[in-house]
């Protein structure tokens, strides 16, 4: 999976998303929100936001390592 996680300034669930995200071993990019008008307007308050970017599926906080093994074992970092 390609994953994207949106995010912004001083938030403390984005912290805890990517935290979780590392923890999994989850490959993600970060985009912070805070400087792009179209996606404040998209996510808003509803940030953190997991988007996989292939099938465009997207996930509101809270999502959890359960949630993301059953959408695709794929994305997972082979150790």
């Amino acid at each position: 999976m390609a994953l994207i996680l949106y995010t912004r300034h001083d938030c403390p669930l984005c912290d805890v998303a990517q935290n979780l995200l590392k923890a999994g071993g989850w490959r993600y990019d970060t985009v912070n929100i805070d400087t792009d008008l179209d996606l404040i307007q998209r996510f808003g308050t509803r940030i953190p936001v997991l988007v996989e970017t292939t099938t465009g599926r997207v996930w509101d906080w809270p999502f959890n390592e359960q949630t993301l093994q059953a959408a695709d074992q794929s994305g997972r970092e082979h150790h």
